[in-house]
């Protein structure tokens, strides 16, 4: 193989070789199912972008294909609103993980701390930091230790309850408002809660 198959193409490059870059396009587009798997890609959270630079092929032009899909642009745009919903979700997942995180859970029957590759799922993403710890004993017996310092519970709550929007950093009022006015206001506010 030589050097130029093993490194992706540069921009320059694809606009160098218009012969080769337009065969490699066809090639792509002649799948088909090619647009649902973009949308599918596109929905769970991918990019188009990713995808062009893996088949190696201009993002103008796949938009420009896709755009002339039967429904294209429709199907493109759904898949980028559900993408949004997608990160919306993970995000949303993220910050229960780490707000829910238990320091018990590091931790097996026996009281040893828990492998990282054997942490449930729902717990090694809330861990910010792990420090591996070899010590070879006079034995030549090699004893592995792990700290794991667990992301800042307070913080993520904090995140986590800014992100539902059950409270608000700053209020501006603009014009004349009196304190009765802010008073009923919060009352309002707090029978929504």
């Amino acid at each position: 193989m030589s050097k130029r198959e093993e490194r992706p193409s540069t921009a320059l490059e694809l606009v160098e070789r218009p012969r080769e870059v337009q065969a490699r396009f066809e090639l792509v587009i002649a799948k088909p199912d090619l647009l649902e798997r973009i949308c599918e890609h596109v929905a769970n959270g991918g990019s188009l972008v990713t995808l062009c630079r893996m088949w190696v092929v201009s993002y103008r032009r796949m938009m420009n294909w896709i755009k002339r899909q039967e429904n294209g642009a429709a199907a493109y745009n759904e898949a980028m609103a559900q993408r949004q919903e997608w990160v919306e979700e993970m995000v949303m997942a993220d910050l229960h993980n780490y707000a829910q995180a238990d320091i018990r859970d590091l931790f097996n029957e026996a009281g040893d701390l828990i492998n990282p590759h054997d942490l449930e799922d729902h717990v090694a993403p809330s861990i910010q930091s792990l420090q591996v710890k070899r010590r070879v004993d006079d034995t030549g017996t090699v004893e592995t230790t792990f700290d794991y310092k667990l992301v800042d519970k307070l913080k993520t709550r904090d995140m986590l309850l800014r992100t539902l929007g059950k409270y608000i950093d700053k209020t501006e009022h603009s014009g004349t408002v009196n304190l009765a006015d802010i008073i009923a206001g919060s009352h309002k506010k707090n029978e929504k809660i």
